[in-house]
C-alpha cells in the first residue's frame, strides 16, 4: 500500500496535468480526460489523509481504503471508500461522490464534459483538497 507521501505525490502529479491542459486549453477537448484526472487526484488526497490520521473504524485500524474494504466486506475500494467518507467525514462525502461520478460518466457513457461539468471538477478537488489539508493540521 503507497505511504501518505506517494498518494501526496501521485495527487499533485495529476493536478499538474490538470494544470497543464488548462494552460494549453485542451480542458474542453478533452475533458472527459480531465474530470477523470481530477477525480483521481482527489482520490490520492483522501487516501493521503487516510495514512496520515490512522482512523479507527469498528474497531480496527483504517490507513487506506484496502482497510475499510475488509471491515464492510464484498465492496470494492471505491465503495469503502465512498461508505468511510459517509460515515466518518461526512464533509467530504458530496464532494468525493459527485466527482466519482462525474467520473464515471466520462469513462463509460462516453459523455464529454462541458466547460460547466471541467470547472465544476476543479471547484470540488479544492474543496477536497482544503478539507483533506485541515483534516491534517496543513495549512495552505
Amino acid at each position: 500500500m503507497p505511504s501518505s507521501d506517494q498518494h501526496t505525490k501521485q495527487a499533485t502529479h495529476n493536478e499538474g496535468l490538470l494544470s497543464l491542459l488548462q494552460q494549453q486549453a485542451r480542458h474542453i477537448e478533452y475533458g472527459d480526460w480531465f474530470v477523470t484526472v481530477a477525480f483521481y487526484a482527489a482520490l490520492h488526497r483522501i487516501e493521503a489523509m487516510l495514512y496520515t490520521k490512522k482512523y479507527v473504524v469498528r474497531g480496527s485500524a483504517v490507513r487506506h481504503s484496502s482497510d475499510a474494504r475488509k471491515i464492510w466486506g464484498s465492496l470494492s475500494d471505491h465503495g469503502a471508500r465512498e461508505l468511510l467518507m459517509k460515515q466518518v467525514f461526512s464533509a467530504l462525502y458530496d464532494p468525493y461522490v459527485t466527482l466519482y461520478e462525474m467520473s464515471q460518466i466520462a469513462k463509460y457513457s462516453c459523455h464529454l464534459h462541458s466547460e460547466f461539468d471541467w470547472s465544476r471538477a476543479v471547484s470540488l478537488l479544492e474543496l477536497i483538497k482544503k478539507m483533506c489539508d485541515l483534516v491534517c493540521g496543513k495549512s495552505g
